[in-house]
């Protein structure tokens, strides 16, 4: 006769004990792994921020600055206790790491900067809109440009100029007709001329600028010839001519007294940016009207238009 076998100490698949809740729990699990990853990643983000404000070294800086910009999305909460930083040089780093960020969550930002203390940061988050060449930057730097403040306005001006579209020929052509301010319609002058002169290397700016429908930059600049208006300091283009020289000066003592510094202010009238800007742009030397008739200033617009034309194809 046989000898039984034991029974199998192992509870049957019919009694063994059912863990219901396991799969909430491994969903739970995950859900909690990932906001671990997704708030390490703010936290991080928070502690380049504070590193990088108190960093003395440009390597330090550079290298804090990179971490933020690596995390992407999660650093916008320290990008923008950045740009409340009483140091504008924190603020300008600021600006740098949202140039990294999507649109949506930069576009924003950067429009409050245009109202910042510091004209370069000012100018640097205008800049970093008209780079973006969307509806929504562009719009927001249209609506600067129109701003009683002059501060945000000639900085919208300022980077409308690098803008290659017919809305941003158009918003230039009405700040410097009817701007309130002269230092704004003297930037406006400035950056018309910038807008023409690049009008050549893309299409569409040079249909706009051919065409004329949405306006004759040529003629908005001949009216400003009569533009009498006085406004004191640089303008952007001037801003950057003169960083260039600090910076050959302070790398060649050498030739400190060769290189001479513009006077600290200057007092112009918006006439002399225009003529500045139509005499650059057809390599003619341009004055202002004799005959300020509207028959004298489309005959000159047209001839300056021709020259400009006629300077392309011949080069």
């Amino acid at each position: 006769m046989s000898t039984p076998e034991p029974p199998d100490p192992r509870p049957s698949i019919h009694n063994r004990v059912k863990f219901p809740w396991l799969p909430v729990g491994l969903v739970a699990l995950a859900a909690f792994l990932t906001l671990v990853i997704y708030y390490r990643n703010h936290i991080r983000a928070r502690w380049w921020a504070h590193r990088l404000v108190r960093a003395q070294d440009l390597n330090q800086q550079t290298y804090y600055l990179n971490s933020l910009i690596a995390v992407d999305e999660a650093a916008i909460t320290a990008i923008r206790s950045l740009t409340r930083n009483e140091d504008a040089n924190i603020r300008l780093l600021a600006v740098i790491a949202l140039k990294s960020l999507p649109e949506q969550k930069a576009v924003d930002v950067l429009t409050r900067l245009l109202n910042d203390s510091s004209v370069d940061v000012r100018e640097s988050a205008a800049l970093a809109l008209a780079f973006m060449q969307s509806g929504k930057a562009t719009g927001h730097l249209i609506s600067a440009s129109i701003k009683k403040q002059s501060g945000p306005a000639s900085a919208a001006v300022m980077a409308l100029g690098r803008v290659p579209s017919s809305v941003a020929l158009k918003a230039l052509c009405k700040a410097l007709d009817g701007h309130p301010l002269p230092v704004v319609r003297a930037q406006a002058a400035e950056s018309l001329a910038e807008w023409v002169q690049s009008s050549m290397r893309t299409p569409a700016m040079h249909e706009a600028l051919y065409t004329q429908e949405v306006c004759d930059p040529f003629l908005v600049l001949v009216r400003a010839l009569e533009d009498r208006a006085i406004f004191s300091g640089d303008l952007s283009l001037e801003r950057e001519i003169n960083s260039a020289r600090d910076f050959v000066r302070r790398r060649d003592p050498m030739i400190e007294g060769l290189v001479k510094a513009p006077p600290e202010s200057r007092e112009r009238t918006v006439a002399e940016i225009a003529e500045n800007g139509l005499s650059r742009l057809t390599e003619r030397e341009i004055r202002s009207l004799d005959d300020t008739s509207t028959e004298a200033k489309t005959i000159l617009a047209e001839q300056c238009r021709q020259w400009f034309f006629g300077r392309q194809e011949s080069e």
